[in-house]
């Protein structure tokens, strides 16, 4: 369920965010609890969470609020739990017409009490007169409330909307190309049947449109309503659940009878997952995606990893940090890595050898840079004397 403002209403908001956003989840709360708890149409207390978004495919400003609404409610006396009709909520007409009304005049109330701000060439609405001429024509216009049943059942809902939860306009994987003249990014049109296209902008109106949907310092974006506020939601959820009926037995899940053997398995033991259970979903639609192929991981550029147990990895060690020091202290011949160098491949360097006379020259840079010229000396043996590695890694008889 989808609350928009119409863009009269967005033009007051983006001067005053903080209020607007604030009476956006106001009047959307206020509607879904009044009509629901009419008998004529629930006649229960639901429960939902409420999503605020400001943005569209082509990040323009477009404030709304997206409800996730549970497909029923707890029974006043709360001994029941009230389902509503297969397929169908509340009625979006009413919706619409209530959510306008009570915005409309939660919004007015807020004029009235000096807490709205306008600047440029909405400077003029701070006049009762004008703010109440400009709000008349938006009373006679149909606000949008799209009220439907997930297409892919409720799962894929809170997979789609857990994506922009904390995410601001436009992800990674829509931009297609950012240059110094130019940012280009895809967007689904739809009103050509959800077509793919893409949007060039200059630097500077990339810039300006993203920065339009920064939200106000401690604002919360995500609220909780009904039977899932904070404040009940551990008492009253489990109070549903004990009336509501046990889910379906899915085919493969342990039967009572089996329970015992369940029980007596290990707590440390794993429990088996589905390839269903972590299953890709496509972040426009929601829907399941398919894996195609998986790519293998990219080898780690790093350190040079070597087991402290074999003393030829120690005597290479040693080795390197032989040559480091030398080139710190400006010797040049000690940086041939011959085999000659260092403690013999067949018994460790002791601590008077490995400090030698290094140590001056390490103290001149950070160990971090001392380890970085390590790396490049490690690499420069392993190119120039590939025997070496090959001692190293046969120190077996």
């Amino acid at each position: 369920m989808v609350f928009t403002l119409p863009q009269q209403v967005a033009a007051v908001a983006y001067q005053n965010k903080a209020v607007v956003y604030g009476l956006l989840f106001e009047a959307a709360a206020e509607t879904l609890k009044t009509i629901a708890g009419d008998p004529k149409h629930l006649g229960a207390e639901i429960g939902f969470t409420a999503v605020l978004h400001t943005w569209g495919q082509t990040l323009t400003y477009h404030p709304h609020v997206h409800c996730i609404v549970p497909g029923g409610g707890l029974a006043p006396d709360g001994t029941s739990w009230v389902a509503c009709r297969p397929g169908y909520f509340v009625p979006e007409r009413i919706l619409s017409s209530l959510f306008r009304g009570v915005f409309l005049g939660k919004l007015a109330a807020a004029h009235k009490d000096g807490r709205l701000q306008f600047f440029s060439d909405l400077v003029h609405l701070a006049e009762p007169r004008a703010f109440s001429a400009y709000l008349a024509p938006i009373w006679q216009i149909d606000w949008v409330v799209d009220c439907k049943q997930p297409f892919a059942g409720p799962e894929q809902v809170l997979r789609y909307l857990s994506r922009y939860t904390h995410r601001v306009a436009i992800s990674d994987h829509r931009l297609v190309e950012v240059t110094d003249d130019h940012v280009s990014f895809s967007w689904k049109d739809y009103s050509d049947g959800s077509l793919i296209k893409l949007m060039t902008l200059a630097p500077a109106e990339f810039i300006r449109r993203f920065l339009l949907h920064v939200l106000p310092d401690g604002f919360q974006r995500i609220r909780h309503y009904g039977f899932l506020a904070n404040a009940n939601r551990a008492a009253k959820l489990t109070r549903i659940r004990e009336l509501l009926p046990p889910p379906p037995q899915q085919q493969g899940e342990p039967t009572p009878q089996d329970a015992p053997e369940v029980a007596a398995q290990p707590e440390c033991a794993e429990t088996p997952t589905t390839d269903d259970e972590c299953q890709p979903t496509c972040p426009e639609c929601g829907g399941e995606m398919e894996i195609v192929e998986t790519l293998a991981k990219a080898p780690r550029r790093g350190r040079y990893i070597m087991s402290r147990k074999s003393n030829a990895a120690r005597a290479i060690t040693h080795r390197l940090l032989r040559c480091v020091d030398a080139s710190l202290t400006q010797r040049p011949s000690s940086m041939r890595a011959g085999p000659s160098a260092g403690p013999s491949h067949g018994s460790a360097p002791t601590a008077d050898t490995l400090n030698d006379t290094g140590e001056e020259g390490a103290q001149l840079i950070g160990a971090r840079f001392r380890e970085d010229l390590v790396l490049d000396a490690a690499q420069a043996i392993e190119d120039q004397a590939p025997t070496l590695t090959v001692k190293a890694t046969s120190n077996k008889p």
